[in-house]
């Protein structure tokens, strides 16, 4: 399950690294979220970190998912029963993993769809400001 987590969240972070570095060829310098240098890498490696803290805080949690039946409270002993159920104890890593996806995540989501709204602008009205010879290279 672990490896599927990763593979899946390297293929996001792939992609989404593609889409902003060709986003900053594409729109002018003077574009929100246009990072350049060290701040663009910093960017990038910030994302790639808190995917790596997320990646670590799954593994933790999925380690804790397979409870032995004696740590079961009694009153929950009815869901063993069932074809399919994952009984999680709550610990401090279930906390940190919330933590992590409030403070570090929703601010990441928000960047990463602010750059795709206007990116999707830029690509659907941009030939509207662009000059006569492109608009003629665009036609033929």
């Amino acid at each position: 399950q672990i490896i599927f987590v990763i593979c899946f969240g390297e293929v996001i972070n792939s992609y989404f690294s593609c889409v902003y570095y060709r986003r900053n060829i594409i729109l002018p310098a003077d574009a929100r979220f246009h990072l350049t240098g060290w701040k663009k890498v910093c960017f990038l490696l910030g994302i790639r970190l808190i995917g790596f803290m997320v990646y670590t805080l799954i593994y933790f949690l999925l380690l804790r998912i397979d409870t032995p039946i004696e740590e079961i409270p009694p009153s929950a002993l009815w869901i063993s029963t069932k074809t399919s159920s994952i009984i999680l104890k709550v610990d401090v890593h279930l906390y940190i993993l919330a933590f992590v996806m409030l403070e570090w995540g929703m601010p990441v989501f928000s960047v990463i769809s602010l750059i795709v709204r206007e990116l999707s602008q830029e690509l659907k009205h941009g030939m509207a400001h662009a000059s006569w010879a492109t608009k003629r290279l665009q036609v033929n």
